[in-house]
């Protein structure tokens, strides 16, 4: 075998595996996220205040497969008007991305009030069209 004809075939078989380990990104193929699919996912959220000295967290553990995101408003410890909407949103005003098996949490005030949705995928800064929310806190969950 000549030596170009072999540098070429591991040339070809390093780019190969580079595209397989990289899921196609390698070749300007980006593999596309996981679509939020607009269902509420509260079923798969495992709930939990903890109380620490001076204040409170709500640790949000992720149980099924797939990643879900949390909004959530109260009286948290970063102050700010509690349930009174943010960035296109009319009541919740904090969000989490919580993936499979892992746990998020909210710092809380001491004894204070949470209240809190979830819906399938993950959401980035703020409300831009993940959900839908009015002022007594009902939600719903968007396809995207």
């Amino acid at each position: 075998m000549a030596n170009t004809e072999l540098k070429s075939r591991v040339t070809s078989f390093a780019v190969a595996s580079a595209v397989a380990l990289l899921g196609g990104v390698a070749t300007g193929v980006a593999t596309p996220a996981k679509a939020n699919s607009g269902e509420s996912r509260s079923s798969c959220i495992q709930a939990n205040r903890v109380s620490h000295g001076y204040s409170d967290s709500m640790k949000f553990t992720n149980v099924c497969g797939t990643p879900v995101f949390i909004i959530y408003c109260g009286e948290t410890l970063s102050g700010g008007p509690s349930c009174q909407g943010g960035r296109n949103s009319s009541y919740f005003t904090h969000s989490l991305n919580v993936r499979p098996g892992m746990t998020a949490s909210a710092a809380l005030r001491k004894g204070g009030d949470i209240r809190w949705g979830a819906c399938d995928g993950t959401i980035g800064f703020g409300n831009d069209g993940y959900f839908t929310d009015s002022p007594d806190g009902r939600y719903g969950c968007l396809p995207r």
